[in-house]
């Protein structure tokens, strides 16, 4: 039953994780509001964004690759 429970909680955090780098990656790269945000903050790259916050806000490390967090995005 140990077994069962570490591949369920691995393939939890796994999932959950890759599911909403996806997700953010995808919504940053194809909106173009989204996208101005991120170049006007200095991030070329929307998916290392992506990868980066959903690692950070996942793990409740409180990272934050702007000064001003999410709220520029509050509008989108």
């Amino acid at each position: 039953i140990l077994k069962f429970i570490v591949i369920t909680i691995f393939s939890y955090l796994s999932i959950v994780q890759l599911l909403a780098f996806v997700i953010f990656g995808a919504y940053l790269t194809a909106d173009s509001s989204a996208n101005a945000i991120m170049k006007a903050n200095g991030i070329s790259n929307p998916w290392w964004w992506a990868l980066f916050y959903t690692i950070s806000s996942f793990q409740n490390a409180g990272f934050a690759l702007f000064g001003a967090s999410i709220v520029p995005f509050s509008s989108n």
